[in-house]
């Protein structure tokens, strides 16, 4: 029985099907498969890693089989994830389903399920709002087992070596982000027999090794991909196997539903199968092994489809043998369709589960008309002047002075400047920091910090009050040019040195300063108009603050996820920013509440630049850059994200 979609590409004759890319040997500095191949040959590998963190989670120890009677269990609450994939065989005894639970859960199902002799074959991780929920498929099974959960790589190597000689080896892998660093999960069963472990391949290590370790009598069961770096990665399970195999990657579902049967009318069935995004589409791995029962393929299906079919499958004496749950495509390429003429050119950023997911850019930095370095790309690298996207730069280092200083956000700011600008107007002495972050200090309004930034503030401190300090809210660069000079005397350092070395480094930003590039650096434009760029050529070094950064899609992304992951600033001193506004915006979106901030920087003629930075509901973050202006940027990024899947 073969059903469902989705999609590989076509074998090469002979036992070994797949596709073999630019064969080269691997890496020498990938010493892990050659570990696990001395385990296979029933060596001791050594202490070639140290065990490292454990990771967020508890770790099953080894449980030792327990004589039950057996029971059908299932758990079947809806789950976030909005799709799903699955493969079954042909089966009759009893089996479980457990799907979208906390690990508290998981785990009482694990133990429960494992005396009822029900051993785990298959598990899912989906991290949603920074928590992985855990799913996974059960089949009967005896003997030790083991699950291990939530571990760095070198952790889950070393739980490996620590089980082997206990007579387990590992048949499910799972790797996924958590808090921003990569996981590793793994599921052993009872078995005398070795096998192989591989983590970080290229595609070309890849094909090497599935050239050669068949030989040895290793047959692939499990496949996962992932990208670090920006580059595609594999991790590979090898378990001692005969016959024939297959191996399919980046498929389509049309193109992997078609070679699913295919293979399958060459004695071939799919043992394991992952769904990613890529390119802008579903592509699925597939695992094959030479076998002749029925089973059935499904993906893509919402909640209810995929019950229907499991409920289904199990009256057809067909059994859950591999799950996932995914979600679908990224609301990235919602960006080209908002977008679509309003630039000449943008770059872009997409967080998730605090990792850059995805990012880009489309069409030109500098024009292809331009009379100098015509042409030139916008990438997610290319700086952009940010404009009033500097202010949550600025808001985030007076958080982290506040947090760390035990400031009162209450306080008076002009005991901390008073002395370098005397003789401040009537009423002024009243105005708080707070009312700074939030633009109701009272102050008149100021667009620009001067070029001599101290007799700018001081001429703006002089000025009389228009309104009671905290009464009406008026947006003025004025009040986060006097946060930059708070924060420089509180801290006894330069604004730029400070943010740089507390806030941005820290968050692994080095190429953000407040001056243009020096080599062709980015030009602006004027929403619709085919004129010649405007470049500035300004250093806002001496004034930054309420503007002046320049800054990559890549480069703010890292700023996002520095936010997301309290890496300078502690969870309550960030919700306290976001939720009080504090340098920040609000909006709603149809997933929720979300904070923001756009800047735009403007010749007379309207040629300037247009950014924009949003922290959205389900743990997305998004950056936004345009050397165009002339449009709205945030409602760009918003409508993106309410066409996407997290408005589901």
């Amino acid at each position: 029985m073969l059903a469902g979609a989705i999609s590989p590409q076509s074998p090469s004759s002979g036992e070994h099907h797949g596709r073999f890319p630019n064969r080269r040997a691997p890496r020498s500095t990938s010493p892990w498969g050659w570990v696990l191949l001395m385990m296979l040959a029933g060596c001791e590998p050594g202490a070639l890693h140290a065990l490292s963190d454990e990771g967020p989670h508890p770790l099953f120890a080894v449980v030792p089989e327990v004589e039950a009677p057996r029971q059908l269990g299932q758990s079947l609450v809806a789950p976030p994830a909005p799709l799903f994939a699955g493969l079954f065989r042909a089966g009759t005894d009893d089996h479980a389903l457990s799907v979208s639970a906390e690990w508290a859960t998981f785990e009482a199902q694990y133990q429960e399920w494992a005396a009822a002799g029900l051993r785990l074959v298959d598990l899912n991780v989906e991290v949603t709002d920074g928590v992985p929920r855990y799913s996974g498929a059960w089949l009967p099974g005896s003997g030790v087992h083991a699950l291990r959960v939530g571990l760095s790589l070198p952790a889950f190597e070393a739980e490996a070596r620590s089980l082997n000689p206990q007579g387990m080896r590992l048949i499910d892998l799972e790797v996924y982000v958590e808090g921003g660093q990569r996981r590793f999960a793994g599921v052993w069963d009872a078995s005398p027999n070795g096998y192989l472990f591989q983590a970080d391949l290229d595609s070309n290590e890849l094909a090497f090794f599935r050239q050669i370790l068949p030989s040895t009598g290793l047959r692939l069961v499990d496949l996962e991909t992932y990208v670090e770096n920006g580059q595609r990665q594999y991790a590979a399970v090898w378990n001692p196997g005969t016959g024939s195999h297959a191996l399919r990657t980046g498929d389509t579902w049309p193109v992997f539903q078609t070679k699913t049967q295919e293979l399958a009318a060459q004695g071939l069935r799919l043992v394991d199968m992952e769904a990613y995004w890529e390119g802008n589409e579903w592509h699925f791995n597939g695992v094959y092994r030479e076998g002749s029962d029925a089973y059935q393929v499904v993906a893509g299906q919402d909640w209810n489809a995929f019950v229907s079919t499991w409920s289904a499958a199990s009256q057809d004496n067909l059994r859950l043998t591999d799950f996932q749950a995914y979600s679908p495509p990224p609301w990235a390429s919602e960006f080209d369709k908002v977008m679509d003429g309003k630039a000449m050119g943008y770059s872009y950023a997409i967080v998730e589960a605090g990792q850059m997911t995805t990012s880009g850019g489309v069409g030109y930095a500098r024009a292809p008309y331009e009379s100098s370095a015509p042409g030139v790309a916008m990438t997610a690298s290319t700086r952009v002047h940010q404009a009033s996207v500097s202010k949550p730069i600025t808001a985030t280092a007076m958080m982290y002075l506040v947090q760390n200083n035990g400031i009162s956000l209450d306080a008076p700011f002009y005991p901390y400047v008073s002395s370098r600008w005397p003789g401040a107007a009537a009423g002024v002495n009243q105005v708080t920091l707070r009312q700074l972050l939030t633009h109701r200090s009272g102050m008149a309004g100021w667009g620009y910090c001067g070029d001599d930034f101290n007799a700018s503030m001081a001429q703006l401190l002089a000025t009389p009050l228009v309104s009671t300090p905290g009464s009406t809210q008026a947006y003025s660069n004025g009040n986060f040019c006097l946060l930059r000079a708070v924060i420089e005397a509180i801290s006894g350092m330069d604004y730029v040195t400070f943010v740089r070395t507390n806030i941005l480094q820290p968050m692994g930003i080095t190429a953000m300063s407040c001056m243009p590039d020096a080599v062709n650096p980015t030009l602006y434009y004027a929403y619709g108009a085919q004129s010649p760029g405007y470049l500035w050529t300004t250093d806002y070094t001496s004034q930054c603050g309420a503007y002046g950064w320049y800054a990559s899609a890549n480069d703010l992304a890292k700023f996002l996820i520095g936010i997301q992951n309290n890496t300078v600033l502690s969870a309550s001193t960030a919700q306290l920013m976001r939720s009080q506004q504090l340098g920040w915006w609000g909006a709603g979106t149809l997933g929720g509440a979300a904070s923001h901030h756009n800047g735009a920087w403007l010749t007379g003629d309207g040629r300037g630049s247009n950014t924009g930075i949003v922290l959205l509901p389900n743990g997305v973050a998004a950056v936004l850059l345009s050397n165009t202006h002339g449009f709205d940027i945030i409602g760009s990024v918003i409508e993106a994200y309410n066409k996407g899947p997290y408005a589901l």
